[in-house]
């Protein structure tokens, strides 16, 4: 975990983005945060987020896929307010999307923000 915020950090540093801003989102986030993502995907998600504070309105990110992503699909990030069956009305909305999810990888932030991330095909 620690090398996963060493790295995540030093590239957001590389890319200008300020100290202060990193340790006060990546306080509120938790420690889940450093266990399931890989540094790539907390620098996109740390770079949404300060860009898109801040405003009450859910966060959605999507990445097409790249050459260096093994397991392939698109990912979509959803950053909002944590309500119930948030996955189930996720899922609901992809599938009538055409889009069917071949992972998924679901965060609850300390001040009750969801984090999902799900691979889409």
């Amino acid at each position: 975990m620690r090398e996963t915020r060493t790295e995540a950090r030093s590239l957001l540093q590389t890319v200008g983005v300020d100290s202060g801003q990193i340790d006060q989102l990546w306080e509120s986030l938790g420690e889940d945060n450093f266990l399931q993502y890989a540094p790539s995907e907390i620098v996109w998600q740390t770079q949404g987020i300060l860009a898109h504070q801040p405003s009450p309105l859910p966060l959605v990110l999507i990445s097409a896929p790249t050459a260096d992503m093994a397991e392939g699909g698109t990912k979509v990030f959803i950053h909002t307010r944590s309500v119930d069956d948030l996955f189930a009305a996720t899922a609901a909305a992809m599938e009538q999307l055409g889009l069917s999810i071949h992972d998924a990888r679901i965060a609850i932030a300390q001040r009750l923000d969801a984090q999902h991330l799900y691979r889409v095909g």
